[in-house]
């Protein structure tokens, strides 16, 4: 069994100008869980070996990405999604 959560926060210069015209802040925070579970056997006089098993992985998250223009007013919308497989 393993977990693992990740918080990233990037900002990000969309627009490639030297000159802070657009301008973004990311935040992703993902949560990974992963298990595997395996069965080792024999039959027929150890002449056929198995090992059946399963594995499971469940990831959830979600990106915030607040827009910053310059000259705009600091309530700026906020784009979120959220991702879960």
């Amino acid at each position: 069994m393993a977990h693992r959560h990740v918080r990233n926060r990037a900002g990000i210069d969309p627009d490639g100008s030297p000159f802070p015209i657009l301008n973004s802040v990311d935040m992703i925070p993902v949560d990974q869980r992963t298990e595997e579970l395996q069965l080792l056997g024999d039959t027929l006089n150890e002449w056929l070996h198995y090992i059946p098993g399963g594995f499971l992985f469940k990831e959830s998250g979600m990106i915030a990405v607040t827009p910053i223009i310059s000259g705009a007013p600091r309530n700026n919308r906020e784009a979120t999604g959220r991702n879960q497989s």
